[in-house]
């Protein structure tokens, strides 16, 4: 039996598809019944519980052999601080404890790249060696997320067969709740009208993401890090490719961080009227201020993961926004 924490989340759906697809014996964590979450079918059940109840987690872990602990908070405002190290610090102290009693034979921690940093500058890069030394790790959700990491690094250190993957921002179809995708549905309907001089990030399809998880359960060293990503991408380049693939403008006015951040305090109230949800919010402006670019050599030598390019994800992500009616689906049928 394979437990997957976060199963009715975005990588978490992802996940829990390919394992069936593979035929294996999957067990979900979830805090409640939702009508849009995976049904239980052969091969796959529900356990209710939340990784914050170490109770929860203890009943959910028995006859477990694999974890995957993909159960996460974002939250790059901070406004929900206090949720969010429940459930990113205490909640992978829960899951890691309640393996180590359950004696299981691998874990998965799904941490994130922003706990190894950002550079200052597009011409540099780094890698799994450089854990918590990069820019914004002081910021709110990196901060949660690498603090999270070390307690499942100090689990791996004391025996348990803890491999960590850190994944970078991930997009491609599937994102039920819009949370990754949301720039890009923002951009079709020409709701982004300003960009940033700056910033950088890593992007994976949340398919590949999902499949170097399985690689790195299958092949990974226990006590080891592998950062999980497709690709680097500039916020320029980003905004150019969309441009490209819906025919759509790029941003024509670029800002410096400093005069963007006020400037999304008042876009967010100005949303918020209209009733769209924020494009961009002052936590991603203080993201924004630095690039999150990274080498993602050990990922490819010692696990084969091979990503899917960029274009390609956008191009389905696209299409998945349009057959969902989350945006109009005429802005994207000449990409079929």
């Amino acid at each position: 039996m394979i437990l997957v924490t976060g199963a009715s989340g975005f990588l978490g759906r992802h996940l829990v598809a390919q394992l069936l697809a593979d035929r294996a014996a999957v067990r979900g964590l979830r805090r409640r019944p939702q009508g849009d979450a995976p049904a239980c079918s052969d091969g796959f059940e529900w356990a209710y519980g939340d990784v914050r109840d170490a109770v929860s987690v203890k009943e959910a872990m028995g006859g477990v052999k694999r974890v995957y602990h993909v159960a996460g908070k974002i939250d790059f405002d901070g406004k929900r601080l206090a949720e969010m190290r429940a459930v990113n610090i205490d909640g992978t102290r829960n899951v890691m404890t309640a393996a180590a009693e359950a004696g299981v034979e691998k874990i998965i921690h799904v941490s994130s790249v922003s706990t190894i940093g950002a550079v200052a500058s597009p011409d540099r890069m780094l890698n799994e060696d450089d854990l918590g030394k990069g820019l914004g790790v002081d910021l709110p959700y990196p901060a949660s997320k690498l603090e999270g990491e070390r307690i499942a690094l100090k689990f791996a250190a004391r025996g348990l067969p803890v491999v960590v993957c850190n994944p970078t921002y991930m997009g491609g179809p599937g994102d039920v709740n819009l949370g990754s995708v949301h720039t890009a549905a923002s951009f079709v309907r020409g709701q982004v009208w300003v960009g940033l001089t700056t910033g950088g990030f890593g992007y994976t399809d949340i398919r590949d993401a999902a499949r170097g998880l399985r690689l790195a359960m299958e092949k990974g060293a226990a006590g080891r890090r592998y950062i999980i990503g497709g690709c680097n991408i500039l916020l320029r380049e980003y905004h150019n490719l969309l441009s490209k693939l819906t025919g759509r403008r790029p941003p024509r006015i670029r800002l410096t961080p400093w005069l963007a951040e006020p400037l999304a305090v008042v876009g967010r109230i100005y949303y918020r009227m209209l009733g769209w949800t924020p494009y961009v919010t002052r936590g991603d402006v203080r993201m924004g201020r630095h690039y999150w670019l990274y080498d993602y050599t050990r990922a490819r030598t010692e696990l084969d993961f091979r990503p899917r390019p960029v274009e390609e994800s956008l191009r389905d992500t696209l299409l998945w926004l349009g057959d969902h009616r989350v945006i109009p689906p005429e802005k994207v049928a000449h990409l079929r």
